[in-house]
């Protein structure tokens, strides 16, 4: 659910495990997460905005609200990687270098020998 208001709070039943990330206020948390999510620990409005992707993972099988921490990618992060994976072709710098294979050579004639000699 993204927004914790009171026409959501029937939904939330629905979802056997929950995570609340920031939020403005303790009644948010509760409905979220449910009604003593908040006094068991699940302090999400209290989260500060330097902590991006921290949140309470709460619900079915948990008896404590858990802190947890997504990943987080910042836009710039996610611009960059977007124009290295849509180029054309690699930069100069960033050319592999030209591989040099040996010659081939037929040793499977002489590993079969081996094997049979073994036998």
């Amino acid at each position: 659910m993204q927004e914790p208001t009171k026409d959501t709070v029937p939904v939330r039943e629905l979802f056997p495990r929950r995570i609340c990330l920031r939020v403005a206020s303790k009644s948010h948390v509760s409905m979220v997460l449910g009604d003593q999510a908040y006094d068991r620990g699940a302090w999400a409005n209290r989260i500060g905005e330097d902590e991006p992707g921290v949140g309470y993972l709460f619900g079915d099988g948990i008896r404590e609200p858990l802190r947890v921490r997504a990943g987080w990618v910042s836009d710039g992060a996610v611009k960059d990687l977007e124009t290295f994976v849509t180029r054309t072709a690699p930069p100069a710098d960033m050319a592999a270098p030209a591989l040099t294979l040996p010659a081939p050579t037929d040793t499977l004639p002489e590993a079969h020998r081996k094997i049979g000699d073994a036998a």
